[in-house]
C-alpha cells in the first residue's frame, strides 16, 4: 500500500482512468468517481491509496483504496472503507486484507465499515 501521489485536484481524472481498466462488475458497484471524491471529502483524515504489487519484478500498481473517518459516528472513531477494487479480480481477497491491516495499525478507529 502506498499513497496515492496526486493533487485533489487530480483525482478524479485518474480515477476515471483507472475506471477503466476494471472489470463492469466490479467498477459498475461502487460510487462514479465523482461520487467517490464527494463522498471522501466531506469526512476527515482522508486516505487515498494504491494497492501495488510486484508482477516480473517490477512493482505495479493494481488497485485502489479509499479511506476516510465517519465524523458523525459518536460511540468512537469510525473508519469508512470508501472504495476498494482491483484490476485482477482473484487478487481482492488479498487487497482486502492488505486494506484492513493497513487501517488498524495506522488509523485510530475502533471500527472498519465497508461500504
Amino acid at each position: 500500500m502506498q499513497p496515492l501521489k496526486i493533487k485533489p485536484s487530480e483525482f478524479l481524472e485518474f480515477a476515471k482512468d483507472y475506471y477503466s481498466k476494471l472489470v463492469p462488475s466490479i467498477r459498475d458497484s461502487f460510487y462514479s468517481p465523482e461520487q467517490l471524491f464527494e463522498i471522501m471529502e466531506s469526512g476527515y483524515e482522508r486516505h487515498y491509496m494504491k494497492i501495488v504489487a510486484f508482477h516480473e519484478g517490477r512493482k505495479m500498481a493494481h488497485g485502489l483504496a479509499c479511506v476516510n473517518i465517519d465524523q458523525n459516528y459518536k460511540q468512537g472513531h469510525r473508519a469508512f472503507l470508501r472504495h476498494i477494487s482491483v484490476i485482477r479480480t482473484e487478487l481482492l481477497p488479498q487487497a482486502l486484507k492488505l486494506v484492513t491491516d493497513f487501517v488498524w495499525r495506522r488509523i485510530s478507529c475502533e471500527h472498519i465499515r465497508l461500504e
